[in-house]
């Protein structure tokens, strides 16, 4: 059976999406505030698919726009009450939505409080999208365009984000998915006397303000036992309490 968009999503959210949200040199951003909503985004390409972060800002329900999309989708919305409408355009004589002139009248509408998936597969799909207390997070997956003649904005027109921004979103969204980092039991392979580093990659604005001042020096083990815990030494400072997913372990002393 073949996978459906939302299969995708989490598939890429359990293996992939966290080491993505490590490297901020994958990511653009755009913030769109022509029109409600609001809304803050950072994206990545992957082959012909592009994950998108947003963070979506209430409005007041009369100002809610009903759209299409230019691509088959799937969506996680990750927290906050999230209200959504729904039609769809009848596409049988293979005009594309913006093409047909037409916009159709909302079917349905529902409210979700917290963590919800939905897709949008057909090109004849229209919705709008509300947050409707306070920012909404969430994540999408796109594929290919229905149109193939479909190209996205330059990025010349694009208004991006402050990097601050960027930041404080990626930290966010790592926070969401830290659980899926594989650590390979790194507390059970380290032995008295083996070296680590920090990998700062995977440290979020927590991480950074604790340990920020170690970043870069080279931590030598000094005791890490069930009953005792994990001890580190990097240069003059001891560290007795650490988040060992942020650690990695280094081949040899001099690495």
């Amino acid at each position: 059976m073949e996978k459906t968009f939302i299969d995708k999503l989490q598939q890429l959210e359990k293996v992939k999406l966290y080491d993505l949200l490590c490297d901020a040199s994958v990511w653009k951003s755009s913030d769109s505030d022509i029109q409600p909503p609001h809304m803050e985004k950072l994206w990545c390409q992957l082959g012909v698919y592009r994950i998108y972060l947003h963070f979506i800002h209430p409005y007041k329900k009369e100002d809610y726009t009903l759209h299409p999309h230019i691509w088959p989708c799937a969506m996680h919305v990750l927290e906050g009450e999230y209200e959504m409408g729904m039609g769809f355009e009848n596409v049988a004589q293979g005009l594309y939505p913006s093409q047909s002139g037409n916009r159709p009248e909302i079917f349905s509408t529902i409210i979700s409080q917290g963590s919800m998936y939905y897709e949008m597969p057909h090109k004849g799909g229209w919705h709008y999208v509300r947050p409707t207390k306070s920012v909404c997070a969430s994540i999408m997956l796109t594929g290919d365009f229905f149109d193939k003649n479909e190209v996205h904005p330059p990025e010349n027109s694009i208004k991006h984000l402050h990097n601050d921004r960027v930041y404080a979103m990626l930290d966010y969204f790592k926070g969401k998915f830290r659980h899926t980092v594989k650590v390979d039991n790194i507390l059970e392979d380290l032995r008295r006397g083996d070296y680590v580093m920090l990998d700062e990659k995977k440290m979020d604005r927590d991480d950074r303000q604790e340990y920020g001042e170690l970043i870069g020096i080279r931590g030598f083990v000094i005791k890490n036992t069930r009953d005792a815990g994990l001890s580190i030494r990097f240069g003059n400072d001891r560290v007795d309490e650490f988040n060992p997913k942020v650690l990695m372990k280094l081949d040899k002393p001099d690495e």
